[in-house]
Parts: structure tokens; C-alpha cells; sequence
């Protein structure tokens, strides 16, 4: 290809004045030249990119940790609640049902509390509460801010006059 000319239009572009295109950018190359200016610059992308994407993923596995805990936790104090209820002594009534559900869940991340009270016409009322902690997250902290425990409570009232009845 024949160039009639080129001239300079301003910091490093030039006008091609056959074609009559706009003004090529200062430091664009030829299509056809892959320099060692371009060659480095995924490799930048992916090392800005990759720990944002590492949290992501890690605050995702671990919320999808604490909602399948939640999910045991939730069907191993319901079944606690009604072998309670079945039978019938009220005293360290807490205590009882804490225990079937360590018992039944057997995870060590895990704390649990567990409160029974007397609500309204003599039901009762048992409050669990577990606390997820994981192990590879205990003191940890993020720019200064330290983790903390989540936390998942159920609640289940139980009839005194029908035993295995929640409420």
C-alpha cells in the first residue's frame, strides 16, 4: 500500500490522509505485531481479580456451611422437644434436651444453649440456640474487625395436656 503522506496530529498520532480515518491512538501497534506490552497484561488482571474472587467464594462456602448446620440444628431440637415432651419430667428439662441435640449433631463448631420456660396456660417453651464458630475462624480478624460467632435460635412451645404436641 502506497502512502501519499503522513502528517503529525497531536501527542504521538498520525492521519493517514489516503484513508481519511480518524487519528490512530499514540501507542497502538500494528494488528499484526503481539508485542511484550500486552503479553503481561492478563496476568495482572488475574492477580487483582483473584483474591476478590477467593473471599467471594469463601464467604459462600461458609454461608452455605452455616445453612445446612442451621437445617440439622433445626430437625435435631425439634426431635429433642418432642422426646422431651414424651417424657414428662420438666426438671432439667434444658439440660436433657442440650444434650440430645449435641448428641445428634456431633459437630465441634458448634455450641449449644437451650432454655425451658413456662409460657401462658402452662405450656412450655424450649429456646435453642446454636452457635456456629468454625475452627479455622477462631480470633481471626479482617482489616481489624474480628469474626463473629453466628448465630441460629429456634423456638418450640410445647402442651402440657397432649405430650408430643408443639404448639
Amino acid at each position: 500500500m502506497m502512502w501519499l503522506g503522513r502528517r503529525r496530529h497531536g501527542a504521538g498520532c498520525v492521519r493517514r490522509a489516503i484513508s481519511g480515518r480518524a487519528c490512530d491512538r499514540a501507542h497502538r501497534l500494528p494488528a499484526g505485531d503481539k508485542s511484550s506490552r500486552s503479553s503481561g497484561q492478563m496476568a495482572v488482571e488475574f492477580a487483582v481479580t483473584m483474591p476478590i474472587i477467593a473471599m467471594v467464594a469463601f464467604i459462600a462456602l461458609n454461608g452455605l456451611i452455616f445453612a445446612g448446620d442451621c437445617v440439622a440444628f433445626d430437625i435435631a431440637a425439634r426431635d429433642a422437644v418432642r422426646l422431651q415432651a414424651d417424657d414428662g419430667s420438666e426438671a432439667d428439662c434444658a439440660a436433657e434436651v442440650r444434650t440430645r441435640i449435641e448428641e445428634r449433631l456431633g459437630m465441634s463448631h458448634e455450641s449449644v444453649e437451650v432454655a425451658c420456660e413456662t409460657v401462658g396456660l402452662g405450656h412450655l417453651q424450649y429456646t435453642a440456640t446454636a452457635s456456629f464458630a468454625p475452627p479455622f475462624l477462631s480470633g481471626a480478624s479482617i482489616f481489624g474487625v474480628s469474626v463473629p460467632q453466628l448465630r441460629h435460635e429456634v423456638s418450640f412451645t410445647v402442651s402440657p395436656y397432649r405430650k408430643g404436641v408443639v404448639v
